[in-house]
């Protein structure tokens, strides 16, 4: 078979599987762990604390007076909540794993999503950061591959997951600005 006849195959799969799915969209745009967008800083707070993560911080985004940003002090590979204004439009959860994981899990996320976009940000003179993207109008999803680079030059891998709502994200940053 011909690049060209896969190309065209993908793209018509492609076009009516978006298609499908813009038809179930809900008023919510994600719900993750039984997080959603949209959720009050005290709603997620008070179910952090009722699963037994009490040692929350919050921080306001520098740069960016109308987002915040709320997580566990010590917890490994937790979750990081982002708020605009008091309204939840974001969680990334943070996963231990390396290059292999986190191709599977890209893997995983393009046969439900589609293909990502994706990019490679130097972090560094000797660390790269990968990301790949999945935006629609409602909603993004992103993985991203983090290289950390220790005290005794080895190299650290980690990736994280991030759920997006970017109607509440462009509304914080356009209000931000002002």
């Amino acid at each position: 078979m011909r690049c060209d006849s896969i190309y065209k195959r993908m793209k018509v799969f492609l076009v009516t599987f978006t298609s499908f799915c813009g038809l179930a969209t809900t008023v919510m745009a994600w719900q993750i762990d039984g997080y959603h967008s949209g959720m009050t800083f005290d709603e997620v707070t008070l179910k952090l604390k009722a699963a037994g993560i009490d040692d929350l911080v919050s921080s306001p985004l520098v740069g960016h007076r109308a987002v915040t940003i709320l997580q566990s002090r010590h917890q490994k590979n937790g979750s990081h909540f982002t708020f605009c204004e008091d309204r939840l439009f974001e969680i990334s959860k943070d996963f231990d794993g390396g290059l292999l994981e986190f191709a599977q899990e890209v893997g995983i996320e393009s046969s439900k999503r589609g293909l990502a976009a994706t990019e490679v940000l130097k972090n560094g003179n000797l660390a790269a950061n990968v990301i790949s993207k999945w935006y629609d109008k409602e909603e993004y999803f992103e993985m991203i591959l983090e290289s950390e680079l220790k005290s005794d030059l080895t190299q650290q891998l980690s990736y994280a997951k991030s759920y997006g709502d970017n109607s509440i994200k462009n509304d914080c940053y356009k209000t931000d600005k002002k």
